[in-house]
């Protein structure tokens, strides 16, 4: 049987925006498959916005996908800490912002 390649998606990428990893998290991984990408076909232009994939082995991708979902992780007991600290303070500028200028 023939070795496949795949072109492997990273958790970030298929959360997008919505997420809550830390936008720095997802440039961090989006550069590293960018840095890939660049070093299989480096005659393809980057194009702004747009996240072309490298082609990688599963054997290949393991490092990357285990140290993203371990920044993921990270990122989750970090909201653990903030959001409860940030919620009541964000709750009281929001209402008083709705009683300033109206909903």
């Amino acid at each position: 049987m023939p070795k496949r390649s795949f072109a492997i998606v990273p958790l970030i990428l298929l959360l997008g925006c919505g997420a809550h990893v830390s936008a720095a998290v997802r440039k961090v991984f989006a550069d590293q498959l960018e840095a890939i990408r660049r070093k299989q076909d480096p005659e393809i232009e980057p194009v702004k916005g747009v996240t072309l994939l490298p082609e990688l082995s599963s054997e290949a991708a393991r490092p990357y996908l285990t140290r993203e979902i371990r920044a993921a992780l990270d990122d989750l007991e970090c909201g653990k800490e903030f959001h409860p600290m940030s919620s009541p303070k964000r709750t009281s500028l929001q209402a008083r912002v709705d009683a300033e200028f109206g909903q």
